[in-house]
């Protein structure tokens, strides 16, 4: 055992400058380094001397430095393996410390997400895809994840995003591509964040996670017309304009005014306003209107160019006033018409009416306002919120925001 030493104060601390046994506890030492203290307990442990660090002098007083170091050397005595367990105390503080150090550089959903769109724009052709991604996510995966830490985000979380109830269905299943796209970005967002390191395990955004979890067809009892990824129609467009006959243009018209095929095909000269920019499809008994409702559709500048680029028709009975006449039959072309042009550009999974999906899923991935997007398709409006909203917003303009949209859809499919 320690020789026995002299015990000293509180007040003596101050004035020892080498390493000095302070007593009291047999083995208790004050060991000076520097300019720095520390008490440590010197003991013969396994048949080797080791020294057992109390506290530095600056933190700890000599009477707490006694107290700790007479219940390690009851501990010892009792044959507790000390070093040992302070050993697994250290490590256990220490893989606490690293973890509290690796989770504060871990972003969140939303930091990850702006993170990623910000690496990833430059090389993006279309300015207009990083609003598309930043809209769609805020709008979707935000308000569920967006402060959510990357490395938590767990499959109950996705899940959540895509059965968000809408209209009385959930998300997955109510608007499909805008879903799909949501997915798709998420998988990206999470794939990157693994390739950060900010997360491990499985990236339960993919479909091979979410197969097994959401439908792979859609559940509505209603008929889908099989339409063009909104991201194509650019380039369909382009292609179509290589082609001469009539046919061709009142499809680039019914794409760029998002129209039915029968409201286009009927449409005549006397209902353009050209100094306006308007086009009235008239609705009642007589007219074309689905519901019967006069709709009045915004030209934009690439549709007013496309129909005066048009020729003028002499043509037999009333047909003289079409703008897209059959000129063979002296009417106007049936819906068949295009099914001819889609197999001519080898296009096989899209239709005329899928034009106006392709449209609405543009329009959503942009952000604008479902309840506006539906105007614009002259949709009957079924969601009590939205006829309220109409009814009560004395400073709407309908035509007015028709046409923003209906401009910008016409941009998008110009320089897509």
């Amino acid at each position: 055992m320690p020789k026995a030493s002299r015990i000293f104060r509180q007040s003596e601390i101050a004035g020892i400058t080498k390493d000095t046994s302070v007593g009291g506890i047999p083995g208790l030492l004050l060991q000076v380094r520097g300019a720095s203290k520390y008490y440590v307990l010197r003991r013969r442990h396994q048949g080797k001397r080791v020294e057992i660090g109390i506290g530095a002098a600056s933190a700890i007083s000599l009477d707490t430095a006694r107290l700790k170091a007479s219940e390690i050397a009851r501990q010892m005595a009792l044959g507790g393996d000390v070093l040992r367990e302070r050993k697994r105390i250290r490590e256990a503080a220490q893989a606490v410390r690293v973890e509290r150090s690796a989770r504060s550089k871990i972003p969140t959903f939303e930091k990850a997400a702006a993170e990623y769109i910000g690496a990833q724009e430059s090389g993006w052709k279309n300015a207009k895809h990083a609003q598309q991604w930043a809209t769609t996510l805020s709008k979707w995966a935000f308000p569920i994840i967006g402060d959510v830490p990357v490395s938590d985000i767990a499959l109950s979380h996705i899940l959540q995003i895509f059965q968000t109830p809408v209209n009385g269905e959930i998300f997955w299943n109510e608007h499909r591509e805008t879903a799909r796209r949501v997915q798709q970005r998420i998988a990206k967002i999470l794939s990157w964040a693994e390739s950060k390191e900010y997360r491990q395990g499985r990236n339960h955004a993919t479909w091979d996670v979410l197969q097994h979890h959401l439908p792979a067809a859609e559940t509505k009892d209603r008929k889908h017309y099989k339409a063009m990824p909104y991201t194509e129609v650019p380039a369909f467009v382009r292609r179509l304009r290589s082609l001469s006959e009539l046919s061709t243009r009142l499809l680039e018209f019914i794409i760029l005014t998002a129209v039915r095929s029968g409201e286009a095909r009927g449409a005549r000269w006397s209902e353009v306003d050209f100094e306006n920019k308007t086009w009235t499809i008239p609705g009642g008994r007589e007219g074309r209107m689905k519901k019967g409702k006069t709709h009045i559709v915004p030209l934009s500048p690439a549709a007013v160019r496309l129909l005066n680029d048009l020729p003028r028709f002499e043509t037999a009975h009333d047909a003289h006033d079409l703008i897209f006449p059959n000129i063979h039959v002296g009417k106007q072309f049936s819906d068949n018409v295009f099914k001819k042009t889609f197999v001519r550009l080898g296009v096989e999974d899209a239709t005329t009416h899928g034009f106006r999906a392709s449209f609405c899923s543009w329009g959503k991935d942009a952000g604008f306002r479902e309840m506006d997007l539906n105007a614009c398709l002259a949709h009957v409006v079924r969601n009590k919120v939205e006829v309220a909203y109409l009814r009560d917003d004395l400073r709407r303009d309908p035509l007015r925001e028709n046409r923003e949209i209906l401009d910008a859809w016409a941009d998008f499919v110009e320089d897509g």
